[in-house]
């Protein structure tokens, strides 16, 4: 389960993410689709090119275990800080990059303070847009429905940070490619077309 934690400093919070997978979904396909067809080719000279339910289930849950353990190996820690003018991100060990907060347009997330229960989520989905085009991808590697509470008070506590910090208010405009809960926050004077 990923873990979220806040290391107090001053004069800012560092908040720390684990098991964060910081690429995109049509990244992940560049992984997934050739190991696919790496998959397919053992079954067919395995078994041949016939239909066979038992190998087929063998070497899809195979297929889906291997994806799931290359998604967790390529996760990092990511720690995230503000200053007076900029966003910091830290991925691993790598230095950490500064992003400027006036080039920051806006971002999306799941709304953390919801009291709905079928909207709950300590899952990490923070999706960064920056006005050069760029996307600053957070992603959880975890595939779980349970809600973990004390990541959720600390993802709250970062939305709220990140909202104070950018200057953003919550314009809930849901974002179309993802599920009910996922809200963007931007400065309207900022906000992208």
């Amino acid at each position: 389960m990923s873990k979220a934690s806040i290391i107090q400093t001053q004069p800012t919070r560092i908040f720390s993410f684990e098991r964060v997978y910081p690429y995109s979904a049509f990244q992940v396909l560049w992984m997934c689709v050739p190991i696919l067809l790496v998959f397919v080719l053992i079954y067919v000279y395995v078994v041949g090119a016939g239909f066979h339910l038992g190998p087929v289930s063998l070497l899809f849950l195979l297929y889906f275990g291997t994806v799931a353990g290359l998604v967790r190996i390529f996760s990092k820690q990511v720690q995230i800080w503000f200053d007076a003018s900029c966003m910091y991100v830290q991925l691993g060990q790598a230095l950490p990059q500064c992003y400027a907060k006036a080039d920051i347009v806006g971002f999306y997330s799941y709304d953390y303070a919801t009291q709905a229960p079928a909207l709950k989520s300590s899952k990490i989905c923070i999706h960064f847009y920056l006005r050069n085009g760029q996307k600053i991808m957070l992603n959880d590697s975890d595939y779980r429905r349970s809600v973990d509470e004390s990541s959720q008070i600390i993802l709250k506590k970062f939305l709220q940070t990140a909202q104070r910090e950018l200057n953003f208010l919550s314009v809930r405009q849901r974002y179309k490619h993802y599920a009910d809960g996922v809200y963007w926050y931007s400065d309207a004077s900022r906000d992208i077309d």
